[in-house]
């Protein structure tokens, strides 16, 4: 009973942490820094973003999910972790595209790179989103 209560108390140490994290980064959907960053970032850097993305996200989804339990399931892990990061790519893509802020035919590069700094703090929201539906 003792251990239920500290992996709750666990959790929501997480949840908070994460809240603060994404909270000082400041990446917004609604600021102007993913166009300047979209523009200006390079791909090493970008590459980067993406890697810390999926390494946070397979973390939370270690910890939270599975409850360090994926040894018989690692392929429904990395299914779950890349899925829930392609449908945020994805979604992120669409509403760019719809907002007419996706310059996919004029300049893809920065159309591509747009969407992937969008989809790091989206993807964060979406692994908890997911977490809901334990195993």
């Amino acid at each position: 009973m003792n251990s239920g209560l500290n992996e709750r108390r666990f959790l929501v140490i997480e949840h908070l942490f994460l809240w603060w994290l994404l909270y000082h980064l400041k990446w917004c959907p609604g600021s102007l820094n993913h166009y300047k960053l979209s523009e200006s970032l390079p791909l090493l850097n970008l590459s980067v973003l993406v890697v810390l993305t999926l390494l946070f996200m397979g973390l939370y989804a270690y910890q939270s999910m599975f409850g360090q339990n994926i040894r018989k399931r690692v392929p429904v892990f990395l299914a779950r972790v890349l899925g829930a990061y392609l449908i945020t790519y994805l979604v992120v893509c669409l509403i760019l595209f719809s907002l007419n802020q996706f310059p996919i035919i004029d300049n893809w590069v920065v159309a591509v790179k747009r969407a992937l700094i969008i989809a790091m703090p989206a993807s964060m929201g979406a692994i908890i989103v997911d977490s809901f539906d334990k195993e």
